[in-house]
């Protein structure tokens, strides 16, 4: 079931830390501006509409979204296509992505359509929740400062 193979929390969700204790060091800075996503298992067609109406349903205000796809071995075209629209829309809004824990297979999908570099930066690709960390205060920075 889709809802079984995503979750999304607000960095101001109190039961934030006992879901992901790694990200505890983020809490104070971001709490209801930036957005978990945790995805499990392979993004596929059946999961694809699902996954647009949970980002949808996240605040208006966005300023950001952790994308942790450490759990994702595959995606599909339709899964592929759906994560493109999340993101173009984000983009929009000026809210960086953060992509963490990508594995092979996903990361070459998301190079082939373009994803990497034109709206998750190669930078913003991270291997762990501490280098993410340090990517998203740069990035959250960058589009402060572009705003001004």
């Amino acid at each position: 079931m889709a809802e079984e193979r995503a979750e999304t929390k607000s960095m101001g969700d109190t039961q934030l830390e006992s879901l992901w204790g790694d990200i505890e060091t983020l809490y104070n800075d971001y709490k209801n501006t930036v957005y978990i996503k945790h995805l499990y298992g392979p993004l596929f067609f059946g999961f694809a509409s699902e996954f647009q109406s949970m980002v949808d349903r996240c605040d208006a205000h966005i300023k950001a979204l952790i994308l942790r796809m450490d759990r994702v071995p595959y995606i599909d075209q339709s899964g592929l296509y759906a994560l493109e629209n999340v993101l173009f829309d984000l983009k929009k809004k000026n809210a960086p992505v953060v992509i963490v824990g990508l594995d092979e297979q996903p990361k070459d999908m998301l190079l082939a359509i373009g994803i990497i570099p034109n709206l998750v930066g190669e930078d913003a690709i991270c291997s762990d929740i501490e280098t993410a960390s340090k990517v998203l205060k740069n990035l959250l920075s960058d589009y402060k400062n572009q705003e001004k």
